[in-house]
C-alpha cells in the first residue's frame, strides 16, 4: 500500500470513531443521569424545608405555652385576694384555691393555676423588729392547647411578709 492509500484510510477511520451517529445515545444517556441528579437534590431539598418548617412550629407552639403559663403565674402573684384565699383554705383544712385563665390572643390556649400555703418562718432583721413573718406559697400553672402536644406546666414557690398575730 502506497502512503497516500494509508492516510486515506486512517482518515476514514477517524471520521468512522467521530461521526454523531454514534455519540447520540451518549448524550442521551449523560441527558438522563444529570436530571436524575438534579431531581434527586431537588427531592431532598424540599424534604428538608418541610422538616424545617415543622420544627419552627413546633417551636412557636412550646414557646406559646411557656409564655401562657409564666403570665398565668404573673397574674396570680399580683392577685391578693387569691393569696389570701389559699391561707384561709389551710387554715380551714379545705381544698387549695383554682383558677382558669383563657387567652385573647389565643382561643386555642386554656389554663389554670393552684395556690397552696406551704409553710411560716421568722423574718429577721429589720422585718422582725417590725412584726412581720415570711408566708411561703407555692403556684402552680398549667396551659393546654386542645389537640396539641405542647402543654407546660411551671410551679414557682413565692413569699409573702405578713403581720405576725
Amino acid at each position: 500500500m502506497t502512503r497516500k492509500a494509508v492516510m486515506t484510510r486512517t482518515l476514514k477511520q477517524r471520521r468512522f470513531h467521530n461521526s454523531p451517529r454514534r455519540q447520540r445515545g451518549v448524550v442521551l444517556i449523560l441527558s438522563l443521569m444529570l436530571l436524575l441528579a438534579t431531581t434527586i437534590i431537588g427531592f431532598s431539598v424540599m424534604e428538608t424545608s418541610n422538616l424545617e418548617a415543622k420544627m419552627a412550629a413546633a417551636k412557636q407552639g412550646k414557646e406559646t405555652s411557656f409564655q401562657a403559663a409564666e403570665s398565668i403565674i404573673e397574674i396570680g402573684l399580683d392577685d391578693q385576694p387569691y393569696i389570701a384565699s389559699a391561707r384561709q383554705a389551710d387554715l380551714a383544712g379545705s381544698a387549695w384555691p383554682t383558677d382558669s385563665h383563657s387567652f385573647t390572643y389565643d382561643s386555642g390556649l386554656s389554663g389554670g393555676s393552684e395556690m397552696e400555703y406551704r409553710t411560716s418562718s421568722i423574718a429577721y432583721g429589720e422585718d422582725w423588729a417590725r412584726g412581720l413573718k415570711n408566708e411561703h406559697f407555692q403556684m402552680r400553672a398549667t396551659v393546654t392547647r386542645a389537640g396539641s402536644p405542647f402543654d407546660s406546666e411551671h410551679v414557682q414557690g413565692f413569699k409573702v411578709k405578713s403581720p405576725t398575730l
